[in-house]
């Protein structure tokens, strides 16, 4: 292990961050400023650390997680040979606490603070590398939303079909590929009548999608025999969405690429996938968002969660504290505090799991039986699984459902 001279704390805001370092063997600081959020400010950190070391291996960068604020000077600092860990507040938060002695929501992170945080903790913490895949939070993120945008589509794509093909959705799978193809070309049952049987046959014998279960003479006496509509307007409408609907198609299918060749690249983040996809119910499509989002990656997870409770804090999904009448204790639904996105993936995982794993499927009916409502109850059972999940990524472990099963512990 690399042994530090310097050891700098950067507290950042959205338009400037406050820098402190410290040395080996003093808490007085060398160095303190405050620089703009800019190139000029970026430029002023590299002089500024490059009179005390100029060969940046005997300084310790640490910054927190500030939602998207920190990206820019962490990529800079890291790609400018630095050694730099992003934490989450919540550990400085409790640094502080246990060195003033003092436990107030009112306390401020300093960068001095964070400083002294690097110093006692640095060997604990871990670093961040130039193929970091942090940043691909935004990318899925935009895929959450394509997907978002797919399921509306559909929608709408469907109800045009139901007015100018009633009959096709009976007969066939309208979002296959094949006859997506064909509906751009045809959008309307009288169109589709007037292309006539070749044109039907050659567009299933030419497709690359799966073969239709339907044939080409079923499909043109359903259509020649519709009550759709004939309505131009209504046939425009539906090829502008039919081709909307496969570019983003394609988009999502282009950014879930991106996703799996930077995942596969990575092997602690792999590892950490596979170890949340020993429990039934979790795949690809939600491991890596939650690795993601959670900020845990392919990291130590006690070093952005300390325990469970932290994570079930950011995530939001713990119970919100309310003050009704004379009483203070009431607890009313979720804090709904944390990260919207992240718990919606975590709600995501409660479900599946709750499905298809026997012990989450018990505990969901637990839950049920105490009253609580389907929601209450798939909040219950995802912070449940936060447990667990938590517990397998601290002793790096898979999840054994026998052994878990025969081990747990019912209480909430």
């Amino acid at each position: 292990m690399n042994s530090y001279n310097y050891f700098l704390g950067i507290d950042i805001a959205k338009e400037s961050f406050d820098i402190a370092l410290l040395n080996k063997d003093s808490d007085k600081v060398v160095k303190k400023k405050n620089l703009k959020m800019n190139n000029q400010g970026f430029t002023n950190i590299i002089e500024i650390l490059n009179q005390h070391d100029k060969t940046k291996k005997f300084t310790f960068i640490v910054m927190e997680s500030t939602g998207s604020y920190h990206l820019t000077i962490l990529s800079y600092l890291v790609n400018n040979d630095y050694t730099v860990a992003l934490v989450n507040p919540q550990l400085i938060k409790s640094f502080i606490s246990s060195m003033t002695l003092r436990k107030s929501i009112n306390d401020e992170i300093s960068a001095k603070h964070i400083a002294q945080f690097a110093k006692v903790r640095y060997h604990n913490l871990e670093t961040v590398s130039k193929d970091s895949i942090s940043s691909l939070k935004s990318i899925i993120r935009e895929r959450d939303n394509i997907v978002k945008s797919i399921s509306q589509q559909k929608n709408q794509i469907r109800d045009l079909v139901n007015r100018l093909f009633p009959e096709l959705e009976k007969l066939t799978d309208i979002f296959s590929k094949t006859v997506l193809q064909m509906l751009r070309k045809a959008p309307s049952a009288n169109k589709l009548a007037q292309q006539g049987l070749n044109f039907i046959q050659k567009s299933i014998n030419n497709s690359k999608g799966s073969k239709l279960k339907v044939s080409a003479q079923e499909l043109l006496t359903a259509a020649q025999n519709s009550i759709g509509l004939n309505d131009k307007y209504l046939e425009k409408a539906l090829t502008v969405k039919l081709n909307h609907f496969i570019n983003s198609q394609n988009t999502l299918a282009e950014i879930e690429n991106i996703i799996n060749e930077a995942v596969s690249s990575n092997n602690s983040i792999k590892k950490n996938s596979k170890i949340l996809k020993s429990i039934r119910g979790i795949n690809d499509k939600t491991a890596i968002p939650f690795l993601i989002e959670s900020g845990i990656a392919g990291t130590n997870i006690e070093n952005i969660f300390p325990s469970h409770k932290q994570l079930i804090a950011y995530a939001g999904t713990d119970p919100a504290i309310k003050q009704s009448g004379t009483s203070i204790n009431y607890r009313g639904g979720i804090s709904k505090k944390g990260n919207s996105y992240l718990r919606k993936v975590i709600y995501n995982m409660a479900r599946t799991v709750s499905q298809y794993n026997t012990y989450f499927k018990e505990y969901y009916r637990k839950k049920r039986d105490e009253g609580k409502c389907y929601s209450q109850a798939i909040i219950a059972v995802g912070n449940k699984l936060i447990k667990i999940i938590y517990a397998l990524l601290k002793n790096q472990s898979y999840y054994n459902s026998e052994k878990h099963l025969n081990q747990v512990n019912w209480i909430a």
